[in-house]
């Protein structure tokens, strides 16, 4: 699977959501070996989703690298889920 490929599969399965009202495409970067995506989605409850990733081109498959999904309220002051792979340091 080449890096296009995958952008257009996920704006397909964005497009065709029902839970997705609004979707602005901040960047799209496609290199032949990886690629990185972001984006910024309006719920149908108001809400906000911004979901951002980066993969790697592995044989025929993009393996994500790192992401990062964050759902907010639709003030965008409120968080009310973040999901992401990035290392945090230790809290004391």
């Amino acid at each position: 699977m080449i890096v296009e490929d995958y952008f257009t599969e996920i704006k397909a399965k964005l497009i065709t959501s029902s839970i997705i009202d609004k979707i602005e495409i901040v960047k799209e970067r496609a290199l032949s070996d990886q690629g990185y995506f972001r984006a910024r989605l309006n719920l149908t409850n108001g809400d906000f989703l911004e979901v951002v990733e980066f993969f790697k081109v592995q044989g025929d498959q993009c393996i994500t690298e790192t992401y990062r999904y964050q759902w907010i309220d639709g003030t965008r002051t409120q968080l009310r889920k973040r999901w992401d792979n990035v290392d945090h340091p230790p809290f004391f």
